[in-house]
Formats: structure tokens, C-alpha cells, sequence
């Protein structure tokens, strides 16, 4: 009887933390959709990147974008936590900023306190629906 009861806690405590995370997904889906309604559809990964947090992992995860982002990559790159949009812009050159796989979340929708991260993510697609969420964290794996 007493296994009973453990295997109904296990399941519970399964289930509560599936749900948890479904819901951070639909949350950052509903944040990605503010930002632009497109930008789910057709993408593999999206890489987003706080204006704030873990210094190097910003810098590190802005250089690959300036160099190495391309149409062909399938990948689109979300910039957020921005506070000064003229700043911003300054910090980079004017066609990369053009670029149609870039967005900018000038209203911080990808900032909400149940979302955010200090550390860039890559989130992985599949059908528009995130299937994966990394955080580009220092620390090791």
C-alpha cells in the first residue's frame, strides 16, 4: 500500500513539472508571437538575447550573430531587455539591423519575470512549437 502512494507522488511531481515547463513554452510562444507574428513560422531555432545579464555570454552570443547570421541558417535572433533603443542601435552597423532574420523587442515582451533570462537562449522549433529551450550559460555541463 505504502508503494501505492509513492507511485502516485512520482506521478504527480512528473506530471507538475511537464506541465511547468509546457507552460514556460507557451509563455515565451505568446512573448515571441507580441513581437512579431511571424516569427515562429518556418524557423528552426531562435536565439534571443538579453540587453543585460551574464556579460560574456551576451557579448560572446552578439559577435557570433554579427558574424555569422545569414538567411541560410535557419535561424532568427531576438534582441530584448533593451533600455535605450538609440544606444542599441548605435552598438551596431545599420544593415545588420536590417536584416529580416533579426528582431528587435523594443516593449521588453520577452522580459516578463516568468521568462526572462540573464543568459542568451536558443530555442528549438519544430512546426512553430518550442521543443527545446538552452541557456548559454558559463557555468559547465
Amino acid at each position: 500500500m505504502k508503494y501505492k502512494y509513492f507511485i502516485y507522488l512520482l506521478l504527480a511531481l512528473f506530471f507538475s513539472c511537464t506541465s511547468s515547463e509546457n507552460d514556460n513554452y507557451k509563455e515565451l510562444t505568446a512573448g515571441l508571437d507580441m513581437v512579431d507574428n511571424n516569427l515562429t513560422r518556418g524557423v528552426g531555432h531562435i536565439i534571443i538575447i538579453p540587453g543585460a545579464g551574464c556579460g560574456g555570454c551576451i557579448d560572446a552570443a552578439t559577435s557570433y550573430v554579427i558574424d555569422y547570421i545569414d538567411d541560410s541558417l535557419n535561424v532568427k535572433v531576438v534582441f530584448t531587455g533593451i533600455g535605450d533603443l538609440k544606444l542599441f542601435k548605435l552598438s551596431f552597423e545599420d544593415n545588420l539591423l536590417k536584416n529580416p532574420e533579426i528582431f528587435v523587442d523594443i516593449n521588453n515582451y520577452l522580459m516578463s519575470t516568468k521568462i526572462a533570462s540573464i543568459y542568451p537562449r536558443e530555442l528549438t522549433l519544430r512546426d512553430s512549437e518550442i521543443i527545446k529551450v538552452i541557456d548559454f550559460s558559463p557555468e559547465p555541463w
